[in-house]
Order: C-alpha cells, then sequence, then structure tokens
C-alpha cells in the first residue's frame, strides 16, 4: 500500500492510500483472494472545541473459520467529538461495514452507533460512559444455513471504564 498525507489548511487534513492485496493457500481446495486495497481519513476542526473525522478502508481480513479462506472487508466510519468543558469531552461515532467471505456466497452488512461521554480527572486519569449499538445482517446465500453462520442480531452495550495514562 502507498499514499500521500496532506493538509489542505491547519484545520483540514488527511491521507490517502491505495495498493493490492493477494492471498493464496497451500491447501490445494482453497482458491485464492485477490483485489484492490485503499484507505482514506480526513479530519476537520470546525472549532477548537470540535473535531470530525471520516475513515474509509478495504482490506482482506482472515476469516473465523479455515474452511471460508479470507474475508474482503470494506468500512466507513464518521466521528465527532466535542469539549463541552475543559474536563468533559463528548461524542458520536457512527460505522458501516459490508463483508465479502470469498469461499462461500455470503455478505454481511453491519452498522454500529456510539455515544460517548469522557471525564478528565487528570491528564493521567479519565473515566468513560459509552453507550454502543451494533446491527448486523447476512444476505441469505446458499448454503449459509448448513454452515450455521449467518445469523440475524441487535446489540446494544453499555460500558463504564477508567484509563490509567503513564
Amino acid at each position: 500500500m502507498t499514499g500521500i498525507a496532506f493538509g489542505v489548511t491547519p484545520l483540514l487534513y488527511g491521507s490517502i492510500g491505495i495498493g493490492y492485496f493477494a492471498q493464496t493457500y497451500r491447501e490445494p481446495s482453497l482458491e485464492g483472494t485477490n483485489g484492490l486495497n485503499y484507505s482514506a481519513a480526513i479530519t476537520w476542526n470546525p472549532t477548537p472545541l470540535a473535531t470530525a473525522s471520516f475513515t474509509l478502508n478495504r482490506a482482506l481480513q482472515r476469516a473465523p473459520s479455515p474452511t471460508l479462506g479470507a474475508i474482503t472487508t470494506t468500512t466507513g466510519t464518521l466521528i465527532a467529538d466535542y469539549e463541552l468543558r475543559r474536563n468533559l469531552i463528548v461524542g458520536a461515532t457512527a460505522g458501516y461495514s459490508r463483508n465479502l467471505y470469498g469461499l462461500i456466497d455470503r455478505t454481511q452488512t453491519q452498522m454500529t452507533g456510539s455515544a460517548r461521554a469522557t471525564y478528565l480527572f487528570s491528564r493521567l486519569i479519565s473515566s468513560t460512559l459509552r453507550l454502543d449499538y451494533l446491527r448486523t445482517r447476512p444476505d441469505q446465500a446458499s448454503g449459509v444455513d448448513s454452515l450455521g453462520i449467518g445469523r440475524r442480531f441487535d446489540k446494544t452495550r453499555i460500558f463504564l471504564g477508567m484509563r490509567l495514562q503513564l
């Protein structure tokens, strides 16, 4: 993968990359995978207290089962953060991903959303409260049900954590 980083203005900057991936297997029954690989990211700071960023990626991932070969994943994410107070940062994230399974006729889409608040006790200690949502929808391609994959589900999760940074 090769690319460039750029700055349009001090408030708008990003990077773009492009490449090619190829995956082969020692097992003769597994077919190889290849294709275009790309990555793009842009960040905008409309005010000193607000940041918005967008990323778009396409990559080859290892499949959870050796019989599936590889997964080609395309992901887009939008993130917004705002410093509400000097020590309180609120933000939201929205994402979409599409997974293509190489050796079976299956596509899976996922939509994600997150809302979060981070309280900074000091430069070294912070606490985060986050609400996450995940929606997964596979297509119902032939053979998917017999493999035991392709479940449709929604997941909501609440996270509370402390962070110590050295």
